[in-house]
């Protein structure tokens, strides 16, 4: 597994990946899921989903997780998490 760990594990995010599915942990919580079957985002008391998809998730898709991931959260997740099966579009993509 990969992991993004700080000092400050209680306060600060959380990152970690298996090169197929990447989760988001905050305050001992997991805020944010991508997977083959789909995104989950939710707020910090894990109560309210803030973006959520069921479907099969594409290169695109992982796009709209880091974005979604900024926009709510401030959190980069960077393509070093990146699910394994996106690597080759990444290549593609950049050139």
């Amino acid at each position: 597994m990969k992991h993004l760990r700080t000092d400050y594990d209680a306060i600060q995010p959380f990152i970690e990946s298996d090169g197929e599915t990447v989760w988001v942990h905050y305050a001992g919580m997991t805020i944010a899921r991508f997977g083959v079957r789909g995104i989950d985002i939710h707020t910090a008391d894990t109560t309210g989903c803030l973006h959520c998809t069921h479907g099969t998730t594409n290169f695109g898709d992982w796009r709209i997780f880091q974005q979604k991931m900024f926009e709510h959260y401030y959190v980069t997740v960077g393509d070093e998490h990146m699910p394994e099966r996106f690597l080759a579009e990444l290549a593609r993509v950049r050139g």
